[in-house]
């Protein structure tokens, strides 16, 4: 099963500084509701683990990643994990635009759910991204805006 997403938000910081947070896999894996077990790989890889509960799938997945550096002001994330008889793989690409102490992120998502996890329902499946998502973005602002 694959699904999409994107969405944009504003963020009271410049945008030389929330590209600069926003490259930075470990601040981001703070951000992440839920995770744990963050570790460097090396400059652009990482892991970390992430509970996940999405209807009878609850449990740990364990996640590799890496963030790719695009241009000044665009960069990527994937991500793949597998937990619970279930596989997940993602692709996060992320825009800054802005000027001063006034940014917009812009970010567009697409999730490749195999497995157990495939099984729940779509609607269901949005819901708890669209949870996720709003946290991960919530805490950023927060770490972002102080």
């Amino acid at each position: 099963m694959l699904i999409s997403f994107k969405d944009k938000t504003e963020i009271k910081t410049g945008p030389a500084e929330l590209i600069s947070f926003l490259s930075d896999a470990e601040r981001i894996a703070r951000c992440i509701p839920d995770s744990k077990g963050f570790a460097r790989i090396d400059d652009t890889s990482f892991s970390i683990i992430v509970n996940l509960g999405v209807g009878i799938v609850r449990g740990d997945f364990k996640m590799e990643g890496k963030v790719n550096t695009i241009s000044e002001d665009r960069l990527s994330y994937s991500l793949s994990g597998k937990g619970l008889g279930s596989e997940i793989r993602i692709r996060l690409d992320l825009a800054v635009e802005g000027s001063g102490n006034a940014s917009v992120l812009s970010w567009s998502a697409d999730a490749e759910l195999k497995g157990v996890i495939s099984g729940v329902g779509e609607g269901i499946l949005r819901g708890v991204a669209k949870e996720k998502i709003g946290g991960i973005v919530s805490n950023i602002r927060g770490s972002v805006e102080k």
